[in-house]
């Protein structure tokens, strides 16, 4: 049998043992379902609600957005990672992004998701962080928040902005964090200003 994919209904928290999907097809208790980057076990089923034990397959509970990527199938089937992956973040409402390394996917369903984004601390140092839009709407955006040492920012070639504007699916940006500020390695049809 082979992977199946589905979406999270509602936002969840850390602490949350019932999840509820927007289908539950191929879902079996006793099989894993992964949450972004988070392995869970199916301890139970009632339609599309899932009792849950979190962090499982050495990975941490978290919290997950409304519409997070959900994928379920035989523990066979997933693979075995030797070194944990960055993670994955899904987020369907305007707020805060975390500051982690991995994917982090705005798929707010109506225009102008209106997101910030923390300057980095020295000892995130090297972080990597891709974001990419994926809905139809437009004008989303990313704010770096001001640093308390006003260096903050999007920065490089000798240039600093605030806001990331993403116009269409499949735009993107990809940052990394050095000395207290966010440098662009990366971006795809993404306006800074």
């Amino acid at each position: 049998m082979a992977l199946t994919a589905t979406t999270l209904a509602i936002a969840v928290d850390a602490y949350a043992n019932e999840i509820q999907v927007t289908s539950a097809t191929n879902v079996v208790v006793g099989q894993p379902l992964r949450v972004d980057h988070e392995y869970l076990k199916v301890s139970s089923l009632d339609g599309t609600r899932i009792g849950v034990i979190r962090g499982v397959r050495g990975t941490k509970a978290q919290a997950h957005n409304k519409l997070a990527h959900t994928v379920t199938g035989p523990w066979a089937d997933f693979p075995v990672e030797e070194c944990p992956m960055p993670g994955s973040y899904t987020y369907d409402v305007s707020g805060a992004l975390t500051v982690a390394p991995g994917l982090h996917k705005i798929v707010k369903d109506t225009a102008g998701a209106a997101m910030t984004l923390a300057c980095p601390t020295r000892a995130q140092e090297g972080l990597v962080m891709s974001i990419l839009a994926l809905t139809t709407e437009t004008s989303h955006t990313v704010t770096v928040a001001a640093a308390d040492d006003a260096v903050g920012g999007f920065g490089g070639a000798g240039a600093s902005f605030d806001v990331a504007t993403f116009g269409t699916v499949g735009d993107s940006l990809t940052i990394m964090a050095a000395q207290g500020r966010w440098y662009v390695i990366g971006a795809n049809s993404v306006g800074l200003t």
